[in-house]
């Protein structure tokens, strides 16, 4: 026998050594709550027959008893009430059955003073009888006794075919009979009905000795209280269709998630975020496996990962130990049943993450061959898990059946699922086999004729794109160039202390005309001193030359001095020679125009005047009276070659035309005069090719023909296809890519 256990609760105190005090509800027990039936049953319902009425039970078999106390029955009845109380508040909360079947034998045996019971129940009308909880049975008979046991279990059989309430007396059944009581007590039996159908018994083991209308108290008594088991069996399983339900409603939202998509990492991210409910889990993780190495692919509520966090890498480095072992990992707060090797990424890992329960399953594949009963193919696949479920709870520290029941049943709807999502992903070039697939469902139903149509125009546009001609231009940005013009430049550094800028512009500034006076003080200094030294070596040959005149020189004086008047004339040479150098210089610090013609600059005195210039330094331009204008036209990096390209196939220069930034509205031709053969990089056009444009000056308006006036223009290229004229430049970006990648 299991479940064996005493009642705890205080029994009543009787007025003899048989209890005779039981619950009647006047002859007709009604299914509902045992209270109000003793609520509403007459107070001398409670007491022995005969002390209550004598006259109204002559003839029975009782024996008489002894005055009973009125005050203690009245505390007697308080307390079966209270205990019937607690019954049918039990049987209306929602406890387990075993927490039900406990309170209620213990409660229904305390307020009859029985010496025990049990309670049978079974499943189906198929299905033999199971005892859920028992009190003081292993104490008779039934504990040691073959006999009595089959015996016992005959009476239950029998009783579950015709289930009446029924007293059983002690010791019945007796001899050859397979069904009896074969205990010293009285067995009082009452079914538990559902839907009409007995799935339980209740069994009191009462003392014998008490008259036939105490023991029918007791039967009614017993009898209310298996309707009350028999309502709390009603709600539970009604409660247990309800969680069924609810759970085939989410085990049927989950199947619909996670087979939705075919995107391995999407399936991942359903199978976490559906299966956490499914579970009723803190946290779902999905990761796929690789040998022995793991990458997690989804966690329950995240909807991007960040793979370089901390907690992430050591619990893919757990996931990759558990993929090596190739067992599932149940963690439930103890790891002495683990093998050594999972302790340290265990550890880790829940140091970081705070989980009290751990569950880590590798979900392998099932090919044709391991279903086909291969064992080799199946011992070789299941050394392969693809990928991992791991299941974490944060507050409880064991997963119970239930859970493990539903871990499981996600686990095996996920393994087909992400075994679906991670082949379909893994197809070379799925993208492409897609597409394809899309259009040759197209030419198959019924809008074909559509479709067909389409795929015509098309190819017709795709032929236009190829062989219709159309005008290839080059465009570009330029500026107005004058041809005879001078820039005139600083000839030493100095500082510009005038500048000779006529008031009006257009006033002609002739050939070797001054407009601009530098001063340079290092060559006002080497002019002074020069000029001193001039001075000092001219004073030096005049002595040496007074000092030859003298008479009382000897020969070898004579030679000397004749040397160091040598020296003294080739310094004089020397430095006056320098000096008119450095008076050429300081003569060129007056800057003079080499052309005649008008500055274009605008403004010189108020950027120049008074500031330092250096060698070199571009100050002024010129352009001559009579001077023609060229179009300086910069073409991209990226046209050259087409530019000379259609150079080299024509057999007169290309034509250009353009239009001046000034005047937009009217449209200029030229034609290509030369080509520059180096690159420049200009403004924000980047690297560009400087193209010389001539045109007809009489065509243009001579104020607008300024220097710097910018221009757009088009070089006309002949004719190429429309394709190549449209697509040309997405072309060159595709083909300088690929080179470049190749």
């Amino acid at each position: 026998m299991t479940n064996e256990s005493q009642s705890t609760n205080p029994m009543p105190v009787w007025g003899s050594p048989e209890p005779p005090l039981f619950v009647s509800a006047g002859g007709a027990a009604s299914r509902g709550d045992a209270s109000h039936a003793l609520r509403d049953a007459p107070r001398d319902a409670h007491l022995p027959p005969d002390s209550a009425n004598p006259s109204a039970e002559a003839g029975r078999t009782d024996p008489p008893e002894m005055a009973v106390d009125p005050k203690l029955i009245d505390q007697t009845r308080e307390h079966i009430r209270s205990l019937v109380d607690e019954i049918a508040a039990l049987a209306k909360s929602a406890c387990e059955p075993a927490a039900f079947y406990e309170g209620f034998l213990v409660r229904a045996t305390s307020a009859l003073a029985s010496v025990g019971g049990a309670v049978w129940t079974r499943e189906t009308s198929q299905q033999p009888l199971e005892i859920q909880y028992q009190i003081n049975l292993s104490r008779t008979e039934l504990a040691n006794n073959t006999d009595a046991q089959l015996r016992h279990h005959g009476l239950l059989a029998q009783y579950v075919q015709n289930p009446e309430p029924r007293l059983v007396p002690p010791y019945s059944g007796a001899g050859e009979q397979t069904a009896g009581n074969p205990t010293p007590y009285l067995l009082i039996l009452a079914p538990i009905v559902l839907e009409k159908e007995a799935v339980g018994i209740v069994e009191i083991l009462q003392r014998p000795g008490g008259g036939p209308a105490t023991q029918r108290g007791y039967l009614r008594f017993v009898v209310q209280m298996a309707e009350i088991a028999s309502e709390y069996l009603t709600a539970h399983r009604l409660r247990l269709l309800a969680r069924q339900q609810q759970l085939w409603r989410d085990v049927d939202q989950f199947t619909r998630e996670i087979h939705a998509r075919l995107q391995a990492d999407a399936t991942a991210m359903a199978v976490a975020n559906e299966g956490r409910r499914v579970i009723d889990c803190d946290r779902l993780s999905v990761a796929w496996v690789n040998g022995h190495t793991a990458r997690i692919a989804s966690v329950s509520g995240l909807d991007t990962l960040e793979r370089r966090a901390d907690q992430l890498k050591r619990l893919a480095a757990l996931v990759g130990r558990v993929a090596r072992m190739g067992q599932p990992l149940w963690y439930v707060g103890a790891d002495d049943q683990l093998p050594p090797q999972m302790d340290e990424p265990l550890q880790s890992y829940l140091d970081s993450s705070h989980t009290r329960a751990l569950a880590i399953l590798p979900l392998r594949r099932q090919p044709d061959d391991a279903l086909s009963g291969d064992p080799r193919a199946r011992r070789s696949h299941d050394q392969r898990p693809f990928a991992a479920l791991i299941v974490e709870y944060l507050a409880a520290a064991e997963f119970s059946a239930t859970s493990r029941e539903r871990i499981e049943l996600v686990a095996r709807h996920a393994t087909t699922a992400l075994v679906n999502a991670h082949e379909h992903s893994s197809i070379f070039g799925l993208r492409l086999w897609k597409q394809l697939g899309r259009m040759v469902r197209l030419f198959m139903g019924p809008r074909r004729n559509v479709a067909v149509a389409i795929v015509l125009a098309i190819a017709a546009a795709g032929v236009g794109l190829v062989a219709v001609p159309y005008p290839f231009t080059l465009s570009g940005q330029g500026e107005l160039v004058a041809l005879q013009q001078q820039d005139i430049f600083a000839p030493l550094d100095g500082t510009l202390m005038e500048i000779y800028q006529p008031a009006d512009a257009n006033t002609v500034i002739r050939a070797g005309e001054p407009v601009a006076q530098m001063v340079n003080n290092d060559l006002a200094v080497a002019i002074e001193q020069l000029e001193g030294q001039l001075k000092q070596a001219e004073e030096d040959v005049r002595k040496f030359e007074n000092s030859q005149l003298a008479n009382k020189l000897d020969q070898l004086e004579r030679i000397t001095l004749e040397g160091e008047l040598a020296k003294a004339r080739l310094a004089v040479e020397s430095t006056r020679l320098e000096l008119e150098l450095v008076r050429e210089q300081a003569q060129g610090l007056n800057v003079r125009s080499p052309i005649d013609g008008t500055i274009t600059n605008w403004q010189l005195r108020r950027t120049l005047l008074g500031r330092p210039v250096t060698r070199g330094q571009k100050l002024m331009t010129v352009v001559a009276l009579d001077s023609e204008w060229r179009v300086e036209l910069h073409v991209p990096e990226k046209r050259v070659g087409p530019l000379l390209e259609a150079v080299r196939s024509s057999d007169r220069p290309l034509a250009v035309t353009f239009a001046l930034v000034s005047r937009p509205g009217h449209q200029f031709s030229g034609r290509v005069v030369e080509i520059d053969r180096n690159l420049e990089v200009v403004g924000d056009q980047g690297n560009t090719c400087r193209v010389l444009i001539e045109f007809d000056n009489a065509d243009a308006p001579r104020e607008l023909l300024r220097a710097g006036t910018r221009v757009v223009g088009k070089i006309h290229c002949g004719h190429r296809s429309v394709g190549y004229v449209w697509f040309r430049e997405l072309l060159e970006t595709i083909q300088t890519g690929y080179r470049f990648w190749l």
